[in-house]
């Protein structure tokens, strides 16, 4: 898991540009439950960059939050992690709003993201 991890990190872009990669990292590092891992990256996200993102990475992005808050006690919490109020039901409208104009893959990845919420 370790080596998969470092792989899959060489590949994530370090421009803010290329949030969803960073967001497809974070995932991975949730699935081979690496919270805190996902955290520190998690951190790195500027808010503004995702406030000018596509739906579909705005929609990561709070589901990552979402689970992150859920999951690590509330010492292990950045800012960004406990000062956004939107909600689950929110996010998954915004979800919902990624998928219409989303391509088979794109919808994937929000589905992958939205499996997050579910506790």
């Amino acid at each position: 898991a370790d080596a998969a991890r470092l792989l899959l990190q060489d590949l994530v872009s370090q421009d803010e540009s290329k949030i969803q990669d960073r967001l497809n990292l974070i995932l991975t590092l949730i699935g081979v439950n690496r919270l805190r891992a996902a955290r520190d990256l998690f951190e790195q996200i500027n808010d503004t960059t995702i406030q000018e993102s596509n739906a579909i990475a705005q929609a990561a992005y709070h589901c990552v939050r979402i689970y992150i808050r859920r999951k690590l006690p509330g010492a292990e919490n950045a800012s960004n992690l406990v000062n956004d109020a939107t909600s689950i039901a929110e996010t998954k409208a915004l979800a919902d709003k990624a998928r219409e104009n989303a391509s088979l893959l794109e919808s994937a990845a929000v589905d992958a993201f939205c499996q997050l919420l579910d506790p």
